[in-house]
């Protein structure tokens, strides 16, 4: 690389132009002529105070107002498509009511205004069907994040959207995006997880290990490498059946003779610190089948089995078992004398996948230990786990290339001559096939190194998934510097099915030692274009 820089592009493009597809708009029509989301709110009066809003809603830096952004329509696909969660006049009158304000004095502050109406606004379509029950991926125009929850009643599933609003009707198609009419004005998470806890009485226990280890200040900072983190939390009535009354009988039963609580090696904060999986937001929509090791902040990774080899017994809770084997806390035996120990954590559905500003939080159904007894499972790796592809994968704009310094990806290390790397992200999952809808690119005669996280020590299978309509060239790959496999003609690897072009094939098997970080590199041993989806380490015996 010329002068050792590498300037990176990262942007968001709409896979379908890539495969010469276009998107069919249906003749969904509320009138002669296809409705705006703007036109909507004209020709609904039940949406009047919103449409004021959007028309009031300027920034003094900006040409553009938001009614333009309401009224636009790109024809070229995924120009220009939205989805807006409407709240109705009756949901904006009760949020004025609780400001202690009215319609009239909100339309006088613009840039309040803006923000509303950005805020509402999601810079994709999302029909019903494509909600998550998590966080959706993409996300407002103002940047803000979203949570979608699935409620089970009588009357079937209903949604919950940012644990505010219910989403009262869904699905009305516009021709440049989609509408779901809410209940609710929603808000921006303005409390951490921390903030959270520390707000609810029953999570005491919890809250003061935090404080007594150190970790409570270092998790309320969102500057730092742990940011955002999924954190698995037991309430009072838990540690209560463990006859834990107190967060001194908890320091009583885990670290009785040291006292040194704020050091990493103290069995305290070993205790707290394995609750906190770091780096990443988990939501239940997020976890893997089958056996997956989540990196923790402690010295020992968290394995979560979802769905296989988990209890149906328990409808209580989610599909998820966690440091299943480490102890039995309860025994069934059915009608036909069938026995089923229950020795796993698991956690209550209805209210885990809890948002807050630094991540997001999971209540458990028993006292989740620290489990030193490591051993291999499944691990994924789809490049997300950097921050700065972290952070541009949930980027609002669609179409944008965003350029970053090699020193900005900090689990990345390139060489050789590389011609270019670019992260993208498809806006319509219904024609990627990829992994989360993205996957990296690269050409050129290159050296690229990948560090994961932290893998337990075992041997395993490691495969690559890419596109092979497009992957060409001849590789090595090595993994901490050991060559794995022969060098392998990406050539040679075909798609199996005539709609999905990205293929996994295993690469060779890897001995890795010890509970750490290890580095996949990849080599060009002729000039090669590489889509790469993920990595995978599959244990073996």
């Amino acid at each position: 690389m010329k002068n050792n820089k590498l300037y990176i592009a990262i942007g968001f493009i709409l896979f379908l132009t890539s495969l010469g597809c276009k998107e069919v708009i249906e003749d969904k029509t509320y009138k002669e002529e296809y409705s705006t989301l703007y036109s909507f709110l004209e020709n609904n009066p039940d949406y009047s105070h919103y449409k004021m809003i959007v028309d009031a809603a300027l920034i003094n830096s900006s040409n553009q107002s938001m009614a333009n952004i309401y009224r636009s329509f790109n024809s070229h696909p995924g120009g220009s498509r939205y989805t807006l969660f409407l709240p109705n006049n009756n949901a904006l009158d009760n949020y004025f009511k609780g400001l202690g304000t009215s319609l009239d004095a909100f339309l006088a502050k613009p840039i309040d205004c803006w923000n509303l109406t950005t805020h509402h606004l999601i810079n994709k379509r999302y029909y019903s069907k494509d909600f998550p029950n998590g966080e959706l991926r993409d996300t407002s125009l103002n940047g803000a994040g979203h949570v979608i929850q699935y409620i089970s009643g009588s009357e079937g599933v209903t949604y919950l959207l940012d644990e505010t609003a219910s989403v009262l009707q869904k699905d009305l198609d516009q021709s440049n995006g989609v509408i779901h009419i809410i209940n609710k004005v929603l808000t921006p998470f303005s409390y951490t997880s921390c903030d959270w806890l520390s707000g609810n009485k029953d999570y005491s226990i919890f809250v003061e290990s935090l404080k007594i280890t150190g970790l409570y200040s270092t998790l309320q900072k969102t500057n730092t490498k742990l940011y955002p983190f999924t954190m698995f939390v037991e309430a009072d009535s838990i540690f209560s059946k463990k006859g834990i009354k107190s967060v001194e009988n908890l320091i009583a039963l885990i670290s009785p003779n040291n006292k040194n609580y704020n050091e990493f090696d103290n069995p305290l904060y070993q205790f707290v610190a394995f609750h906190v999986i770091s780096g990443r937001r988990i939501y239940l929509a997020d976890m893997v089948e089958g056996k997956t090791s989540y990196e923790t902040f402690a010295s020992y990774p968290l394995s979560i089995l979802l769905e296989g080899g988990v209890s149906e017994s328990e409808k209580y809770f989610a599909g998820v078992g966690i440091n299943k084997g480490k102890t039995v806390f309860d025994t069934i035996i059915s009608s036909n004398s069938d026995t089923t120990y229950i020795d796993y954590v698991s956690i209550y559905r209805a209210q885990s996948n809890k948002p807050t500003l630094s991540g997001v939080l999971h209540f458990t159904n028993h006292v989740m230990e620290v489990n030193s007894v490591l051993s291999p499972s499944l691990k994924y790796f789809f490049f997300t786990e950097d921050l700065a592809l972290n952070n541009a994968g949930y980027k609002k704009e669609i179409g944008v290339a965003y350029v970053f310094k090699e020193h900005e990806l900090n689990l990345f290390k390139f060489g050789g001559d590389l011609q270019s790397i670019q992260y993208y992200r498809s806006d319509n999952p219904n024609v990627e096939n990829a992994w989360g809808d993205d996957y990296i690119y690269f050409s050129g005669n290159f050296i690229i190194s990948y560090t994961t996280s932290k893998i337990v020590s075992g041997d395993y299978t490691l495969s690559f998934q890419m596109d092979m309509n497009k992957s060409y060239g001849l590789i090595d790959v090595f993994v901490d510097g050991t060559k794995v496999g022969g060098t392998f003609n990406l050539d040679s690897q075909n798609p199996t099915s005539t709609t999905n072009p990205y293929v996994l094939f295993d690469i060779g098997k890897v001995h890795l030692e010890g509970y750490t970080t290890h580095k996949v590199t990849l080599q060009a041993i002729t000039p090669g274009l590489i889509y790469w989806d993920y990595i995978r380490f599959t244990p073996f015996k």
